[in-house]
């Protein structure tokens, strides 16, 4: 939730969001040491143009979105234990990439578990039931740029949670009496830490796994009809 204020004596009609690209972490940028940036560079944001009604308060408060993909990167990539628990690293900007000045800015990290291995060291930060609290801080740039780096225990519920689709098709039949058919085609892989070791059947069936697939949930609308 961001709060604008309005400092200035004329009306503000609308406000500028930016959202910053995170890049897709890959395993061997974990093997140099991260930039050292205090400064988001422009170019690389996608603004956002929200008008505000006329008449509106001093304050307003907006509430933003945004939903990330390929942020979470297994750490260490391989293992050889079978049951092996699955540990990820994830990478961000620990403040808001703001246009804006930022008066007070508090970041809180809501993590899979409470088994964390790694967080950013700041004097400002706090853990308490698996979720990790930055800030406050006070009076950020524009464009502030913090580095955060997080490894923690993922769970494996719910057991979809590191099935990527490289590859969607989906194919609409409709018929002259009305009737719809669909069928969908999806390339799936798993993401989660890579198996290098033997695999053991007896052992698979008496504990399943925490990085094992074991189901996939999908929407199905309710008035669908031979379902296969």
């Amino acid at each position: 939730v961001h709060g604008i204020t309005n400092l200035g004596r004329l009306q503000v009609k609308s406000s500028e969001k930016v959202v910053e690209a995170t890049p897709v972490a890959t395993p061997s940028a974990f093997a140099r040491p991260p930039q050292k940036k205090t400064r988001v560079d422009p170019s690389s944001l996608q603004f956002y143009h929200i008008p505000l009604e006329a008449g509106h308060p001093p304050v307003v408060s907006l509430q933003v979105a945004v939903m990330l993909i390929n942020s979470l990167v297994p750490f260490p990539i391989a293992t050889t234990d079978q049951n092996a628990a699955n540990f990820v690293e994830f990478h961000a900007n620990l403040v808001v990439s703001s246009p804006y000045i930022t008066e007070t800015l508090t970041t809180s990290i809501k993590l899979a578990s409470r088994q964390i291995e790694f967080r950013t060291p700041d004097p400002k930060s706090s853990v308490a039931s698996g979720s990790v609290t930055y800030g406050p801080y006070q009076q950020v740039p524009a464009f502030a740029h913090k580095p955060l780096r997080l490894h923690f225990k993922a769970t494996s519920t719910p057991s979809s949670l590191f099935v990527k689709a490289t590859r969607a098709k989906r194919v609409l039949q409709l018929s002259h009496w009305g009737f719809l058919s669909v069928e969908e085609e999806y390339t799936i892989v798993n993401t989660a830490v890579r198996f290098d070791g033997n695999f053991a059947r007896v052992d698979y069936d008496k504990r399943r796994p925490p990085t094992a697939v074991s189901a996939l949930p999908a929407l199905i609308s309710p008035k669908a009809q031979d379902i296969y």
